[in-house]
């Protein structure tokens, strides 16, 4: 056994130790970063929309980027939340928290997926 397996085995004691808040705190402190990047990618897909898509006269599209923007938010947000539940209904069945390296991977895909609806509105708008 070399000192390499000894860090692992506290490594995985550590993460066996890790409460409820905790797992609240490690999803917290990446929120701000995911929400920046999420809102960075909406605001230039809505300028790049605002600027090379034609606009019928009657739609007020300041306010529809608005009102659409808001609510993604929120939506946005909430599904960044399932995160924690995740990872704490892994903790609640299998007695320990699923490893850092897993967060990472699922904050990551949560991302991705944030970002999709972007990608596929700004396709379908300069069509």
């Amino acid at each position: 056994m070399g000192n390499h397996d000894l860090l692992d085995d506290r490594e995985r004691e550590e993460e066996r130790n890790v409460a409820y808040g905790d797992l609240w705190e490690w999803w917290e402190e990446r929120r701000l970063r995911f929400n920046t990047i999420v809102g960075s990618v909406g605001v230039v897909v809505a300028v790049i929309i605002y600027i090379f898509m034609p606009r019928a006269v009657y739609v007020n599209i300041e306010a529809v980027f608005l009102l659409l923007g808001i609510t993604y938010a929120i939506v946005a947000n909430l599904l960044y939340f399932l995160g924690w539940i995740i990872d704490a209904i892994t903790l609640r069945m299998r007695h320990y928290p699923i490893s850092t390296k897993s967060r990472s991977m699922i904050f990551r895909i949560w991302l991705v997926l944030a970002i999709l609806p972007f990608v596929f509105v700004l396709l379908g708008a300069l069509k």
